[in-house]
């Protein structure tokens, strides 16, 4: 008799447990019910929220290939300005250097130690020329060599124009430079 009323015991309080919890379900789902207009008006504002970020990360992207694509377009035009600047400078640079002919002696007035020690500086390769006695003299001379008037002018003419290039690519850098900066904002700056 014990045994049955621990079966009876057991199966009434099994059936208050699964009724009570079933009872909370149908509970749940009523609320769920109720809820589900609120849940729907959630999940709209999430999606227009996406879709907004979406739009305007789009709008950022446009807007940045413009800046990008504008900053090319300007970088093109200095580079043909300065291709241009720079056969100009070379034309007038040929100019003066034929010139120098019918201005100068072809008078030597450097000679060997000073070519020596003008050689291997910076920026500087010195072309040796025999000197007048030795072009003279023939091959048995002793191995001089001298640098005339025209020669230094023709160096410093190279020299010009070699500052005036440099110039003008840093000018144009810092045009490209300050008109990107002014008119590209964020990543590429």
């Amino acid at each position: 008799m014990r045994a049955l009323l621990i079966a009876v015991a057991v199966a009434l309080l099994g059936g208050l447990l699964m009724g009570g919890s079933c009872g909370r379900g149908q509970g749940y789902r009523a609320g769920l019910a109720e809820q589900a207009p609120r849940i729907e008006a959630l999940q709209r504002e999430l999606s227009q929220t996406r879709a907004e970020h979406a739009e305007a990360a789009r709008l950022a992207a446009v807007e940045q290939a413009r800046r990008l694509a504008a900053a090319h377009a300007h970088g093109e035009r200095l580079s043909a300005e300065l291709r241009h600047l720079e056969h100009q400078q070379r034309q007038q640079a040929k100019e003066r250097s034929d010139a120098m002919v019918h201005f100068t002696r072809g008078s030597p007035c450097l000679g060997d130690d000073a070519l020596r020690l003008l050689d291997g500086a910076p920026g500087l390769r010195v072309a040796r020329v025999p000197a007048p006695a030795q072009a003279a003299a023939g091959a048995d001379a002793p191995t001089a060599t001298a640098a005339s008037d025209r020669d230094l002018a023709g160096w410093a003419l190279d020299v010009g124009q070699q500052y005036e290039a440099c110039r003008q690519r840093i000018d144009a850098l810092r045009a490209w430079h300050d008109n990107t900066r002014a008119d590209v904002k964020g990543p590429l700056q």
